[in-house]
């Protein structure tokens, strides 16, 4: 009898858990919409308000919360970094183009995209990938081509499957 009882504590314990996964998972789902449907991710709260009045009786809805600042963590942490994982593990046996765009932000800080494009056999496709966004100190050719060369040894491609190279940048 105390054995079951203590099995039945365990559920409930794992019960209160699956209650915050779940809404983990909403709000995870939450800005994956957000991201496929190029929505501002001003609205992400705005957005949960409105589920939240339609669908009042649901605890996962109503525990959720998802400001701007959580969903922007959210997009470049938790999806980005899955999907950069994803796109990485593929390139490591992979041919590819290199396409590099340096450019200067507001506060006067260079930063290097990194993209790189691939056929997909999966979808019979040409994909394009953000493999990285790299802080420089200037934007000069030497600079470029060592974040370049860091940014691809982290991520352990090999940079003999770059079959092209693409660059706006002029000092390239």
């Amino acid at each position: 009898m105390t054995a079951e009882l203590r099995k039945s504590q365990l559920n409930i314990g794992e019960f209160l858990g699956a209650t915050d996964k779940y809404v983990a998972k909403l709000e995870i789902k939450l800005c994956s919409f957000i991201v496929e449907h190029n929505i501002p991710i001003q609205l992400s709260d705005d957005l949960l308000a409105l589920l939240s009045s339609l669908f009042p009786s649901y605890k996962t809805v109503q525990k959720a919360t998802l400001g701007k600042q959580k969903a922007t963590n959210v997009i470049r942490q938790v999806l980005g970094f899955n999907t950069q994982k994803g796109s990485t593990n593929g390139l490591k046996s992979r041919k590819f183009s290199l396409i590099i765009d340096e450019t200067t932000d507001r506060s006067h800080k260079n930063q290097l995209a990194v993209l790189v494009t691939y056929f997909n056999p999966d979808t019979f496709k040409m994909d394009c990938d953000l493999i990285d966004i790299v802080q420089l100190d200037d934007g000069k050719a030497d600079t470029i081509f060592k974040a370049i060369v860091e940014c691809f040894e982290q991520k352990g491609i090999p940079m003999g499957n770059i079959i092209r190279f693409c660059a706006q940048t002029p000092a390239m």
